[in-house]
């Protein structure tokens, strides 16, 4: 445009930024954090674009006796994702008294947010806890805008489809996203079609049942029962995850017919029921899909069948999908010629979950250096395929056959991974988490979520735990994970333990994750500790000169160059300490060069050290956790929530509190003493 042009015309020009459509597009390449935190400071059109990509998350756990009861169900009615871990409530008197709070403010949330007085009142406040049979109607007028609607609802534990149906379904109509991890002991039904006619905007549905033993069942029709006039309603799904349960398979492919928006269909462990049957015909499955000319992206089918066939399972999930890029593979079926097939397909994979044991992994990271997300919690990661140097090898390296192999996938972002040979034992010389932390922290420094398993997952008696076990002090090399500037999530360990009692930790193992732990005394303290080291990081350093020299092909002095030169030798230079302490110390030696206040994982959201019960905690906590600094008693407990809940301290903000916090803090009152009295 010329700049002869009127001003008001060269002002109705409209920038590229302006355009929302665009800016959706721009914001799909933006790391989730930018989004949340910077984004939405610039200006209200951004804010209001991405209100739906940060997740405002609650969490309840209701097994839990420390919980602050007070401050969580202060942020339910701004969640948009509810996460419940529920225990068998009939068991614990206290969790069924936490359950019935959590129902009640749901109930009052609904209430507020869909439900309008029809007749005028004096102050326009109705008693928490009731919702009037009369006197209210549904009004889209009455909606409380000020409140976001549920997107997400996660249900883990004791769940079955009465309480999913009575206490959740009703109260969240525009649910996005469904997800249900049960651990029922005994059979477990769930009814898909009500679930379906609950939520119509639906756009993904998640089933997962935990016990291999034992199957969750969907039976029954999965649609709705129509006559000759009527037509099946169609739904919004985008999504179908299954996940070791039974499920009729007519029921399947008649509920993919009403769901033409389809992308990801995985029907993975599928179990049978407790009759003898014929129950899965993948063939008939794969012919129904293609006959429906679904647009499926991602696509997995596996069954529980001793008869199952690899070669059919193998070209279910190949031939389906061939533009996926990310897979799925029962660990035993994923071999080379899978390898071979996978590098035929148009789509490089980036993106690898594996079922189970296979023996084949190391192979498959050592040749792909494009994969960027590894879920492969229950597959065992032998400690020699990652031990380059040191004698943990049974057999000597010079007599493996084959050079040094290391993981190509440098670019990793996601890795969950089992280590179940792992042994943390200093006095024996065995301290295989050294070799693990530090060959994980070298080789995948990009990494943004990282979860290890160590014996604990597939032991039924967990044998000697302070031996066989992930170490997390301060010589098990766990400080080696700081490399790691980029993590976000972090897991080690599993287990239901609140406080596990094997690690035995103290202050100066742990205290170096908070930026508190860098004043000069503490930095003092762990210094101490790796000085007390020495004699045997002399013995590391002999160990590392023969474990080279013996590598076939390789002289010692090719591992010895300019780390600033590029290739395969630079990364051999910064792993040439893989296995000893004077790897850690040279961490530390790092870390204590900071400032104070050192901030060691800036990226950080949630970690998890041995403890199941929890999403995850925000790092300081996990370390007060760690070190037995959560208050446990009730009494304890019960008597900070009567001091928190006086009048002067008001639960809610203004305009809520004279609607929520009387009738709140009576409930909490009589839940406290009635834990105190007990």
């Amino acid at each position: 445009m010329s700049s002869s042009e009127p001003p008001a015309l060269r002002r109705s020009q409209i920038s590229p930024l302006d355009l929302p459509e665009l800016l959706e597009l721009i914001f799909t390449f933006v790391d989730t954090k930018t989004l949340v935190t910077s984004v939405p400071l610039v200006c209200r059109q951004w804010f209001s674009i991405n209100q739906n990509r940060s997740n405002r998350v609650f969490e309840w756990v209701n097994s839990i006796s420390d919980l602050k009861v007070d401050k969580a169900l202060r942020r339910l009615q701004k969640a948009d994702t509810l996460c419940c871990r529920l225990c068998e409530s009939f068991l614990n008197p206290t969790a069924a008294a936490m359950d019935e709070m959590l129902w009640e403010v749901i109930q009052e949330n609904h209430a507020s947010r869909y439900l309008v007085p029809t007749t005028s009142s004096r102050r326009g406040i109705y008693r928490l806890g009731t919702v009037p049979a009369t006197g209210r109607s549904i009004t889209s007028a009455a909606l409380n805008t000020t409140s976001p609607d549920l997107r997400q609802l996660i249900l883990e534990g004791f769940i079955t489809m009465k309480l999913v149906t009575e206490r959740f379904l009703p109260y969240f109509p525009s649910l996005r996203i469904l997800k249900v991890y049960t651990t029922h002991k005994s059979k477990n039904e769930f009814c898909v079609r009500t679930v379906m006619q609950a939520l119509p905007y639906l756009e993904k549905l998640h089933f997962q049942h935990a016990d291999t033993m034992k199957a969750l069942e969907l039976p029954g029709a999965w649609t709705e029962e129509t006559t000759g006039l009527t037509t099946l309603t169609r739904h919004r799904l985008r999504s179908l995850v299954i996940i070791n349960a039974w499920i009729p398979q007519a029921s399947l492919e008649d509920f993919l017919v009403i769901t033409p928006q389809l992308r990801e269909l995985k029907l993975v462990l599928l179990q049978y029921p407790y009759k003898p049957g014929p129950y899965y015909d993948p063939a008939r499955l794969l012919r129904h899909i293609r006959g429906l000319s679904l647009d499926i992206g991602s696509f997995h089918y596996s069954d529980r069948s001793s008869l199952s066939n690899p070669v059919l399972e193998r070209q279910l999930n190949l031939e389906l999908c061939p533009q996926a890029t990310n897979r799925i593979f029962r660990g035993l079926y994923f071999t080379r010629d899978v390898f071979r097939a996978l590098d035929r397909l148009p789509n490089v994979l980036t993106s690898l979950e594996l079922l189970g044991e296979c023996k084949f992994l190391h192979d498959y990271l050592c040749e792909s250096p494009f994969l960027v997300h590894l879920r492969a919690p229950l597959t065992d990661m032998p400690i020699q395929n990652l031990d380059i140097y040191t004698s943990r090898n049974s057999q000597p390296i010079s007599e493996r056959g084959s050079p040094v192999r290391v993981w190509a996938c440098q670019g990793l972002r996601t890795l969950q991974l089992l280590f179940r040979g792992i042994k943390s034992n200093i006095s024996d010389g065995n301290n295989d988490s050294l070799v693990v932390f530090g060959y994980i922290s070298r080789v995948c420094p990009l990494l943004q979520v990282l979860e290890i398993y160590g014996p604990e997952v597939q032991m039924d008696e967990w044998i000697n735990p302070s031996k066989y076990r992930i170490g997390l002090d301060l010589s098990s090399g766990l400080v080696l994970l700081a490399r790691l500037r980029y993590l976000r999530r972090l897991l080690i360990g599993a287990s239901d333990a609140h406080q596990p009692t094997h690690l035995r930790l103290k202050r100066v193992d742990v205290d170096w994750m908070v930026p508190s732990g860098y004043s000069e005394e503490r930095r003092q303290e762990r210094q101490a500790v790796v000085d007390s080291w020495e004699a045997g990081i002399q013995d590391d350093v002999k160990n590392y000169e023969t474990g080279v020299a013996s590598i076939p092909q390789v002289s010692p002095s090719n591992y010895h160059q300019d780390p600033s030169v590029p290739g395969e030798s630079t990364l051999m230079y910064h792993l040439r300490h893989l296995g000893h302490r004077v790897d850690v110390k040279l961490m530390l030696g790092e870390l204590h060069a900071a400032e104070v206040g050192y901030v060691v994982w800036p990226e950080l959201e949630e970690v998890s050290f041995y403890c199941l019960r929890y999403r995850g905690l925000a790092l300081d906590q996990e370390v007060d956790r760690l070190l037995g600094l959560f208050p446990h008693s009730p009494p304890q407990v019960m008597s900070k929530f009567l001091t928190t809940l006086q009048p002067t301290r008001p639960l809610l903000s203004a305009p809520q509190s004279s609607l929520f916090f009387p009738s709140l803090r009576r409930r909490f009152q009589r839940f406290a003493r009635g834990v105190l009295s007990s």
